[in-house]
Formats: C-alpha cells, structure tokens, sequence
C-alpha cells in the first residue's frame, strides 16, 4: 500500500521539470502567483489520486483484508497520503531539478519510512517519538493503516461515531497527512525563491522578512543618479550622439550591467560593464555574435535573470527589489527566444489563458484575443492544437502572447525567427504603429530586419557594448561602400559565383557613379546583361566588426571534401525535385506534357515538401527525378543517399557534440579513422572545435543549429535537405554554413535543396530560385533576373544635417522621381520608394542625386536595387489579390497524375 503512490513521485516531478523550464518562468513573468501554478496541477492530479483511493479501498474490502472498519475511512485515508505524495513530488522536483533522481529519491523515501510505521503493529512506539515521525508521511500512512487493521482484527474497527471514542485517534492522523501536504506545498514555494535556478536568479534565504514583500503600496522607485556616467556618451566615434528630440525621455537605463555564469567548469562573464540608456519613441536593436550577450540583456530587463553587478531601471523603477519587479510585469511584454503554448490547447485557448494571466479583466479577455488575432492575421489557424502549428505559426502565437494587453514596454527575443517575409512585414508594421508612444527594444539575428526596424543598433561583443548608432551611420564607418555586380553571360569561374562579378565601390566617391554607371549602360556589346548597385547590408558591418569576409570570397573551401574527386557537374548548387504520385497507395505514372488539373493538396509552405522525403513519413510510397534519372526508392530507401536538415532540432540533450557526430558516422557506416578526420574537418569548417565536449543543452541555439546541419552533410550525401538551416544564427555562423553548402556541393555530382524563409540566404547559397505562392510555382530563375523582373521599386536613405531640410528636400525629390513614397523618416534619416522605371537609366538616377547632395549640402545618400524579399512580398501580394499571369517563367511544374492499382 504504502508503494502504490510512489510512481506519482516520478511522474509528477517529470511534468514539473518539463513545465517549470518550458512556462513557468514566462506565466510568472506575466502575473501568475506561484501558489496558483503549484495548486493548478495539484488539483489536476488530486482527480487521479480519488479514483486511486476509491479502488484501492474497493480491493481491500472485497478481498476482506479488512471487514468493519468503513469504507470511507479508508478511501479518506488513501486521499490524504496520495495528496502528500503530491506535494512531495513537487518539493523534489525543486530540490533535485531532475525527474529521475527525484523519483528515486521519492521511492526510497516512501519505503524506509513506510517499513518503519509498520513497527508500530509489533513495537509500542513512545508518543514523542511517532509525533517527530510524522511530517513524514509514509510513516504517518502506515501507522493510520497499522492502527486500522489492528482494530479491526482485535476490536470494533475504526467507525464514526464511535461510543468508546477510540477510533478518533484515527482522526489525528487524517490531521497530521494534512499538515504534512501543506507543509510540503510551503517548503516547495520557499526553496523555488531561494534555490539559484540555472540562470542564478534567487532570493535571499530572509525573503519574506523584508518590507517590500508585505507592503505593496510602498513607493520603491529610485531615481538613477545622473553622475553615473555613460559610457555610452562618452567613449569616442563609436557610438552615434543621440538626437536632441530623444532628450529627458530615458525609458529603460543600464548601468555597469554585469552578468556571471558559475555553474560551468569555468566563469564564463556574459556580460561585462554595460550601461545604455533606451528611449521612447525610439526602436533599438541589439545585434551581435552567438554568445555576446544580447539574450542575457534581454533576460535581465524581463526578470527572467538577475545580473551579478549593476543595476537596471525601467522608468526609474529598480528591478532589484521585489515588489518593483512585480510592478513592472504588469507593464511589460516579453517574447523569449523560445516558443510558449500549450500544445494541447488551441490558438485561441491559449490566448484566453495568457490574458487571464496577465489580469485583464474578464469582460475584455474576449475582445482582446480578437484584436490580437486580427493584428497578426492568425484567423485562419486560430482553433487548431497548437502541437499541429507549423514553427512560424508557433511564433507567431508566441508574439500574440507578449503583445496582449498592449503593454507599454516591449522585449523581443528574435521575434520573427523561422516566419516568411509577408508575416514579418506584418510584425515590422504592428511595431512601428506602436514605436511612438512605447519602449520597444528587440534583437535579432537577420541584419535587414534591424537595417529596416531599429532606428539605433547596439552590438554586443563578448559581453562588452561596441558600438551604437543608426545604419547609415555604422555603413560609413565600418561599411565597404556600395556593391557593384555585373552580370556576364560568358564569364569564366573566376569567383565563387561564375557568372557574377562584385565590386566595392567607396562611399565618398558617389559623384564619380553617373560616369560609371553610364559607361557601363553603353557596354551591352562586351557581354555585359545587366547590373544593379546596392549599398553596404548590415550583414557586412556585422562581419567587419568581426574580421570576417563574406561569402562569396574566391577559395573558400572546406577540406572536409578534398578527398572527393573531380567529376563533371551536372547539377546545379539549388537542385529541384519533381514529386510524383505522392500517396499511400503505390502505382505506376507517367508524366504527361500537361496537366489535366492542378493538386489542391500541394502547399505552399516548404517544410512539407521537405519532410516527404524523411523517415517521418516511411509509410508514403515517394517516387523522384533527379538530373533527369528517374529513381525509384520505396518504404524509406531513398534514405540511403539523402541528408536531412530539420527545421527544429533534434539532438539528444545530454550526448555532446562529438559523440552526435560519432554516433552519426557510425550509422551511415563510417569506420573509425574517416568518422574521427570527417568529424575534425566539419568542426574546423563551422568552428565547433570549442564546443565539441559540450552536451547539446548547455549550447546556444546558433550551436545547436550548426551541429544538425553538420550532421546532415556527414557522409558525402548525393542530395542534402535542408529546412532553414541557418535559423537562429549570428551572421558569422551563416557565412560558415553557406560556405560549407557551396563547398559541399559545388563541382560535384552532390546536389541540396534549400527551404528558406530569409531571402538573403537564398542570394548568398543558390544560383537558381523558385518561389512558391499557394502550392503554385510562380517563378525559376537567377536571382538577378527575378530581381528585374518582378522588383518594381527602389529604396533611397538620404540623411540630412539639419532637420528643417526635411520638408524641402523631400518636396524636390518629389520633383525629380515624381512617383516616389516617403516610407519614414526617423530622426535626421529619410527612406523613399522609388519606382524602378524611374531611376532608369542609373547614370542620370546618380546624377540627380549628386545634384541634391550639393544643393542641400546632404550628409550621405543610398541608393539599392529591390531586394529578392520585395520580389517574394511583390508575388504574395499578386497571391492575395488572385493577379496571377497566365503564363509565368516556369521550369518545374507539380503535377497531379493518376494512379493506377498494383
């Protein structure tokens, strides 16, 4: 009797940890009281304990272990014990952090305590000694059920009323099973506040003595002292003087920010001396390499961590104290890194619950999960399990879920990671409408997301704050220039791209551009198709402030390949795959010159495509054409020539990284020496040498990423699959991934299919790209070709020295480019849309442009080419509106053919 809870113990601690990790941090974050989440699931789990009760006391009684004592007695006895069990559970789960020490911990706790009330049959205990004994409640369990079974053999069994009153000693030990229940629940609640998570954040062991606790009307704000100098303001031409217009309006303010991680082998500093003032009105973006700390800030100003020095104010609220962090979760919205829902909870379900938690009242709780799903146009999903939504849907809800109640501090933890250029439109729009009068301060990995959304980039490096500023402003002092790319139809492969040839251009030389560019536009008959000019991505700022080079630098190689010989190639770096007869049932086809219909089922979200062709999906019969040979592989053999990149991870979380590469080697039948060189080879490829010996939990996402993409190229695999591999990754670790794909596959008979949500991957890795819109493929082609064909405006940033030019210089260029669309102005930057017609031919685009320079005395322009996610945003819009063409450039179609019976 006294073992039949105990699997409870292992089970309960198991949800705990799962939960405790995954949401609790965040429902804490948003208002939910701790006593609430405990008591949540142990009234989930009280439901089981009941029917557990009731049948182990029908068994008892029907087997007539015991005959007189009632049946209730017993039933009220097993609740109470299964009740303490519970509670015990989820103190072990505190204590012990994982479910399977916990559990046995739990299991020997209930047996020795258990055996030893059970002397109390034989041996007269003395009285103090059984009341020590019983906060235990294995021992109080087995003492009550001694005492039962005692009376009910030698006397009248424990009944109510009871004439002799013995059987109300009974009622003690009902008394003491619930003391111990609550006793454990206290003890639970208190050593989750003073015991360091895994980020270290803890109270003092005093907590609760301490006036803020006990006195929420206390005014705890505490104005920070002016005369703690920033850093910031003062540490040379690194960092951009911030315009007058953002003066006194300090919202979020860091001082000497430091963050120190003990738990590893050795002290790893996060971050180190940070101060950085934000303001309102003003969209800061935090940018920087994996592992600089940009996460840790984040984490910090939500609550989620405490920092190790330093202090952190939110509109003068400290957040050291305590009941200031409560005051100011109320107003804070925080997306993490992560994805929060309840799996088996809908859309909607899940947005009702987070808004209960947030404390909106009720009677708006409704409208308010409506205007969020309208705001990001989730309608279409928003009563579907949230296990069944795809990783973009998932962030989606993830943002819904930190913007409910339109808080008026924001942090974004990559808030657009793994969602298509159309949905991050929508979010970029959603926060710009609410820059004005909020504090809004997001990081991000995608440079183009911060060149179009920040107003200031901070970057971050080893913890330490490098340098701050607007993007014209970081272009011109770290930035090459402008890019020129001519496109040669007969060039010989003297760079990584054949047919392309890339030029920096000096920024200060912009006046010398007119001559160049016309030149250029009267050289047609020297083989010259067309070029374009764009201006510095941030990206490159990224990678100069790095030390790195780009991707398409000539001699990039990875060694791992030397030993491949040269052979004629025959596919190309983006090879397409024809699917046919995708089914359960299995039938021969043909494939006919036209198709009689179009298949409804073909989607346009590329995760599908991809895992059609996985063991995932071992039951479908999947028929292919590769490089014009038809194979035919059956029931998962296609899997002998495949490699396969996930879009989530899937590692083994306390394996580390060279033990899933040796693993792996060892799976796809490498020996011994070739799996120890390809494993040294990938790692020097992807600079993983530093983190080979660490298990997959206690690497960054950037890591984790980079290692099932190695796992995916392990082998020399014919086709590699990879969905959004560089997800999550820092620039730097994009460019080793991206030349580890064109080393993979470039001059060989290897060939990858790449799925991608962020365009600048597919400009940097693929000769060719096919973009699908509602299951239709509507366009194939080189990049620069679609960039012609479908990009239909331009992006002009013109930065002034004087804001009083604003209107004027805008008037005129209304004069020159009479079509052209203020998109923003942010301080002293100006953006426009032009028509590309307009700035044809771009020798007099230039000229004009030069022109203005000197009549206003302009600080800087730019001038760039559409970019291959305007093309992407051109075709969604066209999808939306049902404007597609009849014919369209096309050289892959998806057929549906019929089937014939086996």
């Amino acid at each position: 009797c006294v073992v039949c809870f105990s699997p409870f113990v292992h089970v309960a601690s198991l949800n705990m940890t799962k939960e405790r990790k995954k949401c609790k941090k965040l429902m804490t974050l948003m208002g939910l009281r701790e006593s609430a989440f405990w008591l949540s699931w142990a009234l989930m789990d009280a439901g089981f304990i009941i029917i557990i009760s009731a049948f182990m006391a029908l068994v008892k009684t029907f087997v007539q272990i015991i005959v007189i004592t009632g049946f209730m007695v017993i039933v009220a006895l097993f609740i109470l014990y299964g009740l303490s069990v519970i509670a015990l559970a989820f103190l072990l789960s505190v204590l012990m952090r994982k479910p399977i020490p916990a559990g046995l911990v739990g299991f020997l706790f209930t047996v020795f305590w258990g055996c030893l009330g059970f002397t109390a049959l034989y041996t007269q205990l003395p009285s103090p000694l059984k009341w020590a004994f019983g906060p235990f409640s294995p021992f109080a369990f087995t003492a009550g059920m001694a005492q039962i079974l005692h009376r009910d053999y030698y006397v009248n069994g424990v009944v109510f009323p009871d004439p002799s009153g013995e059987s109300y000693m009974m009622i003690m030990t009902f008394f003491i099973l619930a003391f111990d229940t609550f006793l454990y629940l206290m003890l639970t609640l208190y050593f989750e506040r003073v015991l360091p998570d895994e980020d270290g954040h803890r109270l003092p062991l005093l907590f609760f003595l301490k006036s803020s606790l006990w006195s929420p009307n206390q005014n705890t704000h505490r104005e920070v002292f002016e005369n703690e100098m920033n850093p910031e303001h003062s540490s040379g031409d690194a960092f951009e003087p911030v315009s007058p217009e953002f003066h006194g309006k300090e919202a979020v303010r860091i001082r000497n920010v430091e963050k120190e991680y003990n738990e590893k082998p050795e002290r790893v500093k996060a971050l180190q001396g940070v101060f950085l003032d934000i303001y309102e009105g003003q969209v800061p973006g935090i940018l920087g390499h994996g592992g600089a700390g940009k996460s840790t800030l984040l984490n910090i100003l939500s609550g989620l961590t405490v920092c190790t020095e330093g202090s952190a104010a939110i509109y003068n609220t400290q957040l050291s104290e305590i009941m200031s962090t409560e005051e100011i979760r109320k107003n804070t919205g925080f997306c993490p890194q992560f994805n929060i829902q309840f799996d088996f909870l809908t859309v909607r379900e899940n947005l009702r619950l987070f808004a209960k938690i947030k404390g909106i009242q009720p009677k708006e709780v409704e409208q308010e999960v409506k205007r969020v799903i309208m705001e990001l146009d989730i309608q279409n999903f928003q009563d579907v399990v949230a296990e069944r939504l795809s990783g973009g849907q998932k962030r989606k809800l993830t943002f819904g879920i930190a913007i409910l109640g339109d808080p008026q501090v924001l942090l974004l933890d990559e808030p657009t990671a793994g969602l298509d250029p159309f949905s991050r439109h929508r979010v970029w729009n959603f926060l710009k409408e609410r820059k004005t009068d909020h504090v809004i301060l997001f990081r991000t990995q995608f440079m183009d997301e911060a060149d179009l959304l920040a107003d200031r980039k901070v970057f971050l490096s080893k913890g330490k704050l490098k340098c701050a500023g607007s993007s014209l402003f970081l272009k011109r002092k770290w930035g090459i220039g402008y890019h020129l790319r001519r496109h040669v139809s007969d060039a010989k492969l003297t760079a990584e791209s054949e047919d392309k040839l890339v030029y920096g251009l000096p920024l200060e030389r912009t006046d010398k551009f007119p001559d160049l560019c016309r030149d250029l536009e009267e050289s047609s008959d020297q083989g010259i198709m067309n070029f374009d000019v764009s201006m510095t991505t941030l990206s490159e700022v990224f990678l100069n402030l790095k030390g790195e080079s780009a991707v398409d630098e000539p001699g990039i190689t990875m060694c791992v390949w030397q030993k491949i010989k040269e052979k004629k190639m025959i596919t190309y770096p983006f090879i397409f795959v024809d699917l046919y007869n995708l089914s359960k049932k299995t039938g021969k086809s043909s494939n006919p010159e036209e198709p009689e219909d179009e298949d409804e089922d073909v989607q346009a979200e590329r995760t599908r495509t991809a895992s059609a062709l996985t063991p995932s999906n071992l039951d479908e019969s999947v028929g292919m054409k590769t490089s014009g040979t038809a194979l035919k592989q059956q029931e998962g053999g296609v899997m002998g020539f495949l490699g396969y990149c996930p879009q989530e991870n899937s590692l083994w979380p306390d394996l580390t990284m060279r033990e899933h590469l040796e693993l792996y080697a060892a799976v796809k039948g490498l020996g011994t020496e070739d799996a120890a060189l390809s494993v040294s080879r990938l790692a020097d490829a992807l600079k993983l040498q530093d983190q080979l010996k660490l298990p997959a939990k206690a690497s960054s996402e950037g890591i984790k990423r980079k290692l099932c993409f190695a796992l995916s190229i392990l082998g020399n695999p014919s086709l590699v699959l990879l969905d959004e591999p560089s997800t999550g990754m820092d620039p730097e670790g994009q460019q080793q991934v991206w030349q580890a794909i064109q080393a993979a596959v470039k001059y060989t008979e290897r060939g990858a299919l790449l799925t991608t949500h962020y365009m600048a991957e597919a400009e940097a890795v693929c000769d060719h790209v096919a973009i699908v819109a509602s299951g239709r493929l509507r366009c194939i082609g080189p990049i620069q070709h679609l960039k012609g064909k479908f990009g239909k405006d331009c992006l002009l940033e013109v930065k002034v020295k004087e804001l009083i030019q604003g209107e004027p210089l805008h008037t005129e260029i209304l004069k020159l480019f009479p079509q052209a669309a203020r998109q923003g102005r942010s301080s002293s930057v100006m953006a426009c849309k032009l028509p590309a017609e307009n700035v044809r031919p771009l020798s007099q685009a230039f000229s004009k442009l030069e022109v203005v320079k000197q009549t206003f005395d302009l600080e800087e322009y730019s001038l760039s080419q559409a970019t291959l996610e305007q093309v992407f945003l051109e075709l969604s819009k066209e999808q939306e509106w049902g404007n597609f063409d009849d014919e369209v450039d096309t050289t892959v179609r998806w057929k549906l053919l019929p089937q014939e019976e086996p």
